[in-house]
Formats: C-alpha cells, structure tokens, sequence
C-alpha cells in the first residue's frame, strides 16, 4: 500500500515537530481563549508542543492536510502516527484518546488557484506513480476500517479530489471516499464541499465514506460530484446496522446500478432528518433521489428534491423498498424510467408507508411506486398531490390547501425520543404558503439501534 507517511518527504519529520505546527497553525488551546500564551493550555502536565489533544477531551486535533493522511496509520484514534513514530501524549489518562477532530478548514486545493493538478502536491499523485488518482481512501482495506470518532467540529474539508476506477492498483475501485470503511465509528459534524469536489471509484463509492457499518454518522454534508459503478451514493455507497441522521448532500451522483442521492444500498439501518438535492444519473436498477436499495430499515422525517433517472425500479425516494418502513417524508424531483417507475419508490415488498408525500405533476410521476410485486404493502396517508398544493401548507396536518390532509401528524413526531411523556420536538419547519417544508438540521437524533428496539 503506498502512503505518503511512508514514501514521502514527510517520513522524517517527527511528531513533535508536527504538533509544534499545529499549535502554530491554530490548533487546540485548551484555554478556549486561543492566546497559546501558556505552555499547558489545558492543565494536564503535558506541554502545548508535544500534546496531541489540547483540549483534553480525548480527540486527537487535526490542523492540516498531512495530519488528516496520518490518521490511517493509526485508524483506533488512540495516538497520533506519522508512519514513523506515533505519540498519545496529553491523551486522558484514564481512557486515552478515542478518535480525533478538525481545529480548522482544509482544502486540497493547495494553491488556490481554483484547479486541481500536479501543483496542489502531493494529493493530487497520492500514489507518486504519475496516475493522479488523487487522495487514497482512509480505511479502505477490507477487513481494517477506520474505527474510531472523527468529528468535523462544523468545518469543511474543501475540493477533495479522489479518482480512482476499477484499474487503481491500490484501490481497484472499491470503498472509495474520504473514509473507504467506517465500522463501529462516530462521523459527526464534517463538512465535504468546494468547487472542485470529484469523487470517483467503481463499487462501494461515497462522498464521506465508501462503506458504513455498525457507524453513527450525524451533522455531515457532501456538496460535489460523486461517480462509480455499483453502490453509489453522494454520502456513503452501502450502509449497514448504521445510523444517519441530521445529513444532507447536494450533489450530482453517477452510477449504473444501486446510487441514491444520499446513499447507495442501504440495510438494516436507521435514516432520519436527512435530505438530497441535486441529480442522480443511473444507467441501469435501483436507482432513487434519497437512496437507490432500502432493506430491514427505518427512514423517517427526510426528503429528496433531485432529478432521478434510472431504467429499472427508479423512485424519487428510493429505487427498491423492501421489509421497511417509510414516513413522513417527501420527495418532489422528476423521476425518469423506463420500468417499475414510481414517485416514491420504484419496486416496494412487504414495507409500510406512513404520511409521505410526492409530487405528481414536477415528479411526472401519478403512481407511489411501479410495483408492489404482490406482497404485503401498508400504505397509511401516503398521497400525491400537485407541487403548489405541496407547498401551500404552513402547518403541519392542513386540510385546506387540497381535498386530502397534508403533512398529518408531522407536528406530533418524537423526535428526540426521550420520553414519550414529554412535548414532541418534529425536526419540520414550515414556512409560506409558496414553499416546502425543511428539516430543522440543528436537532440530532438520538436513534436506538434496530436490534435494540
């Protein structure tokens, strides 16, 4: 596996002269008053110079493009390793560090100049081999994923370049994203965006991460281009016994089989509070605006307002809806087939639809989906109305707007799921009679997994 940590002019540079720059550069000042006038900021006997975590509270600070690459040589999160030598010192003594966090923007554009090529180096040829395959995937060997917590702190990591296709002899194409595999892993609060954003791969291809398992994934967005073959979404390409909620993309996603504007295939999982905008181009099945394959999961309280065209089992939400349920959410982009074509979902089996909506003339789209392929379907106020009759209510459950009542009970969700007991927090908000409604992405759902329900 090549590695810039390895292989670069970087091998030589020790860890303490890197974390000397990342208090140069703004990293963690424990002080919270970012002086750096101490020598130990956050008072645990360690050093500002030599302590990976400043602020003590067990995350690792990243501060620049080379200590993000460093996070693969060590994917538990619990030291800081540049490939050569690696340090926990200023971890918590009693748990040690646990992952790490963003002190600052990133942009792998690293000139500036608005081009992403051999001058912004040496991302732009991770591999020095004269390919440009761009940045290589943290995690991305099967069976050793990143596991740890990485959180964004609201800033972004800009013009992301990765491109590497079924040929890539690092990669061959699969688990392509900033992260290749995250299992058992808390991504929160990280920002994927800038012009120049390109992400390509040919399987298990997303914009944070190319495969998610067993992952808590909260507060993220992907705003770009995200490109494969088989398992294509604009934030993660398969999703497994994972949550998401509080995300969104807005992105054009390319893909033939299994691509949604959010993920790709998605099992056994939880998906709230979470939307796709943008396009999603499918050449061949499973082809939708939120997700293209929905399987044993829950999704609720979500939208997509892409344009979807696929050939076979095309939705505006999803592609195919199978063993799931599906409530309180819309979607309202043109939905393009040429078989099992609906405005919800293409194909649905054996699943319940609670309280969606689609619009019917914008969707093209007068069918919830193509087919039900004869199995049991529970569909409980799922209607499709014109788009201005969509956007005329201001409250939730109106019934003055159309002949049907819209957006029924989405005032009355638990979103918090705290205490049935307490007043319900819906994560919609209404706005005029002209516009939809949006999600309220400041609230973060506490979701209990499916196997603990």
């Amino acid at each position: 596996m090549a590695s810039l940590s390895s292989t670069s002019i970087f091998k030589s540079v020790s860890v303490s002269i890197l974390l000397l720059g990342l208090v140069a550069c703004g990293g963690g000042n424990g002080d919270g008053n970012g002086s750096g006038n101490n020598s130990d900021d956050d008072n645990d006997g360690v050093d500002n110079t030599v302590d990976v975590d400043d602020d003590n509270d067990g995350l690792i600070e990243i501060s620049s493009l080379q200590s993000l690459d460093w996070v693969r040589n060590d994917l538990t999160g619990s030291s800081l390793n540049d490939g050569t030598s690696s340090s926990d010192s200023g971890c918590p003594p009693d748990t040690g560090c646990i992952g790490y966090e963003l002190t600052q923007n990133l942009d792998f554009d690293t000139n500036g100049d608005g081009v992403m090529d051999a001058n912004d180096a040496p991302y732009y040829d991770y591999d020095a081999d004269g390919d440009n395959n761009g940045w290589l995937p943290i995690g991305y060997v099967s069976g050793d994923p990143f596991t740890a917590i990485f959180d964004g702190n609201g800033y972004e990591i800009r013009n992301l370049f990765i491109n590497r296709p079924l040929g890539d002899e690092e990669t061959s194409g699969g688990n392509i994203g900033l992260f290749g595999q995250a299992t058992d892993a808390k991504l929160r609060n990280i920002g994927l965006a800038g012009d120049l954003l390109s992400i390509t791969g040919d399987s298990n291809v997303g914009g944070l991460a190319g495969v998610l398992s067993r992952a808590t994934v909260t507060g993220n967005y992907v705003i770009g281009v995200v490109t494969g073959d088989d398992d294509v979404g604009g934030l993660a390409g398969q999703v497994i016994s994972s949550i998401i909620a509080s995300s969104y993309v807005i992105a054009t996603v390319n893909s033939r089989r299994d691509i949604g504007g959010l993920a790709g295939r998605v099992e056994n999982t939880t998906v709230s509070t979470s939307y796709a905008e943008g396009t999603v181009n499918g050449e061949y099945i499973n082809v939708g605006g939120l997700m293209g394959r929905i399987a044993n999961s829950i999704v609720s309280a979500s939208y997509a307002a892409n344009a979807v065209t696929g050939d076979r089992n095309v939705g505006g939400l999803s592609g195919t809806l199978s063993n799931s349920t599906l409530s309180s959410s819309y979607a309202t982009g043109t939905v393009t087939g040429n078989t099992t074509v609906g405005g919800l979902a293409g194909s649905v089996s054996s699943s319940t639809l609670i309280a969606n909506y689609w619009a019917t003339d914008s969707s093209l789209q007068t069918q919830a989906f193509g087919s039900d392929n004869g199995y049991n379907i529970d569909l409980d106020i799922t209607t499709g109305v014109l788009l201005d009759e969509l956007q005329c209510p201001t409250t939730a459950n109106d019934n003055l707007c159309t002949n049907v009542t819209l957006f029924s009970g989405w005032d009355d969700i638990d979103h918090d799921r705290d205490d049935v007991n307490t007043s319900s927090i819906s994560p919609w908000i209404f706005g005029d009679d002209s516009t939809l409604p949006v999600l309220d992405m400041e609230i973060v759902v506490p979701f209990v997994p499916l196997d603990a329900r």
